[in-house]
Parts: structure tokens; C-alpha cells; sequence
């Protein structure tokens, strides 16, 4: 927690736009921290893709340069990039902060050695809400009112986080990267990313997305985008429920997104905890052509008594599903090799990453694998599935072993992080 003020600026910076899909809001506030170290930045339409839409929300540490640079830069990379051409948006997202990151560190202000932001993007296109993440700034969508997180927070203390950390020669302390930054993964850091003998993807803080996908439906609602000092705050369905509620009484999104900071502004700061934060909150209602009446209508219903179907989960395309969620794999967004896997109802070829050369082929048709191996680096030979038909051979029955399988059909290695669809 950095230094504080005898008093919370609280000023805010508050901003709206809509069109026919989305009516958005939203605001900012420096509240006690010695400076405003956030940006944001939200695009009903993008000028290389007029059917895009973009949201982001950057939380800078050690000075706002960074988080300045990727709300002005990160978007435009994505866009621009050969992966986005191609249709590959999930790619595209993964290179476009990779490609940030990279020009951040050839700065002549040196900005991001020292200093670094969190990165969380919503990309709206076609129906389908892809969402990019570095940090612990968050993102959620509203179905039906329940809170469906699209990201994880890279904290030090996760498994595969720490796990990273120690091989690249750090070390977690006090729950922070080497006893000083709060979360693993982040633009900038490069204090913590120079380690010659590993890869971008390997070193002690990486700028690698986790990157999900949602297809929109009539369920959803909005789509709420904002940095820790909300989150620390309010859980996500709190979050959800405060602007749902709001919303049912139509109140503007810019005017939630104020009375939402004023909720986590702390009264006082004398302990430096929770409310003390810059805080940031992007809301996008989703009107989806239709008026602003009508989904107050539908906030205005309580929330469904039964938990969400299995349909309402986040497509993990990279990275790590929350643990309390069922992932899912967007298998016609996921390319292997020079392959882009079409549908998930065509007789294709999905790879799954195994350790040393325990991966396994199998057509994404038909892939159940039980949930505590659903991650890629634990599939192993001794890995139990509940069933796989293997493309141009027979199926491995529910229950057995995947060193069962022909040796032709798991001898494959490929360096991706992605997940196994789950009944």
C-alpha cells in the first residue's frame, strides 16, 4: 500500500457514451493515495473495426506512466496485429500485450522498470465478449444477475504462479513477488523480467493474458470492469447486486459507477487498508438494441432461486478457469499449428499439452476429463478420463487411463496453456 493523504481527493472523472448495444459509464477517483496512478479507456467502436468495442482498466504501481501507456497503446496492437486480420482473437489479444510490454521496455524513460500496471480488456465483437487479464484488476459479466467472473487474479501465492516465480530464480514473501510487488503477471515489472536464460512466458512476472471468451445471450445484463480498490471492497456479486439494483430503477450507468467509488471509499485511512485505494469502474450495460427501460425491467426481477446453468461458464482459452468455475474450451478460436480448429462438432484434432511427452490427440467432439487434471501441465499417463474417442482410433473408455491410449495418440507436445471441455 503506497502513502496516503490526511484527507481523499475526491474528485471524480466521469464519463458516458451509448449506441444501440451498449450503454456504458464510468468513472474514476484518486480517493486517499498521494496520486492518481489508474487509466481507462472505453471505445464503442473501434477506427480499425467499426463492429468492435473496447474497455479497459489499468491499475498502475510505482507511478501512472505505464498504466498511461497501455490505455493509449494496447488496444491499437491488438487490433493491428496479424492474428486480429486472421480472426484470431484470442491470439491477438495474447500478442497485443506482449508487443506492449516489449515497447514499454524500449522507452527512453526507462518507465517500466521500476513501475508497472495491471491490464484488464473486454473486447465486444459479433456476440462474442473476449476478455484479457494481467494482475488483479477484474472483470465480470451479470447473467441473470449472478456474477460470472472472466478473470483470475495473478496473485504470487497460485500454484502455477508460484511455481514460475521460483523456477525463474524469485521468491514469494509476505505474499508478494520477492517480498515487494503484489500480483505475478503485469506490463512493465522488467526488474522482475530479467532472467537470459528463460523466455518472456518463463520469467518471474510475465505480461502472458489469461484470455476467455463469452458468447452473449438475453441472460446478460452488463459487464462490470474495475481495479483492486473496488474488488478489495465489494466481492463480485456484491458488485453486480449494488448496480443491478440501480440499474432497476434506471438510474445512468455514469452515475452507478460514482455512487459505486463513494460505496468503497474508506471513511478513513489512519491503517492504510481497504477503501484507501485509487479506485476505477467501467459499467457496460447491454442494451443490445434494445431500450435502457427494458433491462431495468429485467434487473428489476430477482435473481433466479437455482444456481446458473453449466452453459453460463467462461470459454478459457488461455490461462487458469477460477477454481470454483467449470472451464470450458472455445475449441473454433484455439490454432494448432497451422490448424484452426472450425467447430467443436467436426471430426478435428484438439492437442492437449501434458508433461514431458504425455499430451494426447483426440477430435474436440468428445473430451471429458475430470476436473482435478483439467489443467494441461497435470495430464499425465496416470490421468483418469471420463471419455475420449481419439480421431482414427478407438475411444478410451470412461474410467481409464490415458497410458492406455495408442502411443501414436499421446506422443504430442505443445506449449499452450488452454483447458478440456467438462460436462
Amino acid at each position: 500500500m503506497g502513502a496516503s493523504l490526511s484527507e481523499p481527493v475526491t474528485k471524480r472523472s466521469t464519463e458516458s457514451c451509448a449506441n444501440d448495444l451498449y450503454k456504458v459509464g464510468s468513472s474514476s477517483m484518486q480517493g486517499w493515495r498521494i496520486s492518481m496512478e489508474d487509466a481507462h479507456i472505453q471505445l464503442l467502436a473501434m477506427p480499425e473495426d467499426e463492429g468492435l468495442s473496447f474497455f479497459g482498466v489499468y491499475d498502475g504501481h510505482g507511478g501512472a506512466a505505464v498504466a498511461r501507456y497501455a490505455s493509449y497503446y494496447l488496444h491499437k496492437r491488438i487490433v493491428q496485429s496479424k492474428a486480429y486480420e486472421e480472426g484470431r482473437i484470442a491470439d491477438a489479444i495474447r500478442e497485443g500485450y506482449l508487443l506492449t510490454d516489449e515497447e514499454i521496455f524500449h522507452r527512453e524513460d526507462n518507465a517500466g522498470h521500476m513501475t508497472g500496471t495491471t491490464a484488464v480488456v473486454v473486447l465486444i465483437k459479433d456476440g462474442i465478449l473476449y476478455c484479457g487479464n494481467v494482475g488483479d484488476s477484474r472483470a465480470v459479466v451479470s447473467s441473470d444477475g449472478f456474477a460470472r467472473p472472466l478473470t483470475v487474479d495473478h496473485k504470487p501465492i497460485n500454484d502455477l504462479e508460484i511455481k514460475r516465480i521460483i523456477a525463474a530464480g524469485g521468491w514469494v514473501e509476505f505474499n508478494r513477488v520477492n517480498g515487494n510487488l503484489a500480483m505475478s503477471r503485469a506490463l512493465g515489472d522488467f526488474m522482475y523480467k530479467r532472467n537470459d536464460e528463460k523466455p518472456v512466458e518463463e520469467q518471474i512476472v510475465i505480461a502472458v493474458p489469461d484470455v476467455c471468451c463469452w458468447h452473449l445471450s438475453d441472460k446478460d445484463e452488463f459487464v462490470v470492469l474495475a481495479c483492486d480498490g473496488i474488488w478489495d471492497v465489494l466481492s463480485n456479486q456484491e458488485v453486480v447486486d449494488f448496480c443491478r439494483e440501480r440499474i432497476a430503477v434506471e438510474k445512468e450507468p455514469d452515475m452507478i459507477c460514482e455512487e459505486l467509488l463513494t460505496r468503497c471509499l474508506a471513511p478513513d485511512c489512519q491503517m492504510g487498508g481497504l477503501g484507501c485505494d485509487n479506485m476505477t469502474v467501467i459499467l457496460v450495460c447491454l442494451i443490445q438494441n434494445r431500450s435502457y427501460k427494458s433491462l431495468a425491467s429485467k434487473c428489476a426481477q430477482p435473481r433466479p432461486s437455482s444456481t446458473p446453468d453449466k452453459d453460463g461458464q467462461p470459454v478459457w482459452i488461455y490461462g487458469s478457469c477460477p477454481e470454483e468455475e467449470e472451464a470450458t474450451v472455445l475449441c473454433d478460436l484455439l490454432p494448432v499449428g497451422d490448424q484452426t480448429l472450425v467447430s467443436a462438432q467436426e471430426e478435428v484434432t484438439y492437442v492437449l499439452n501434458g508433461e514431458g511427452e504425455h499430451g494426447i490427440s483426440l477430435p474436440v467432439a468428445v473430451a471429458h476429463i475430470s476436473r482435478e487434471v483439467q489443467q494441461t501441465d497435470r495430464l499425465s499417463s496416470e490421468s483418469c478420463v471420463e471419455t475420449i474417442e481419439i480421431a482414427g482410433t478407438y475411444p478410451i473408455s470412461a474410467g481409464q487411463n490415458v497410458a492406455d491410449a495408442e502411443e501414436g495418440d499421446k506422443n504430442v507436445d505443445v506449449k499452450r496453456q488452454c483447458y478440456v471441455l467438462l460436462a
